[in-house]
């Protein structure tokens, strides 16, 4: 059992990393396309 765990979790590990960088992908896609919208927030 512990094998297959150790086998089974860097896959699960690089799903889960996947994952984090979708979201933060788009949440950082949003947040340019509100900086586009307003050139103060642009500046910074």
């Amino acid at each position: 059992m512990q094998t297959r765990l150790r086998a089974i979790a860097p896959l699960v590990v690089v799903k889960i990393l996947s994952y984090i960088q979708d979201y933060i992908l788009k949440k950082l896609n949003k947040l340019m396309q509100g900086a586009s919208n307003e050139p103060s927030v642009a500046n910074v």
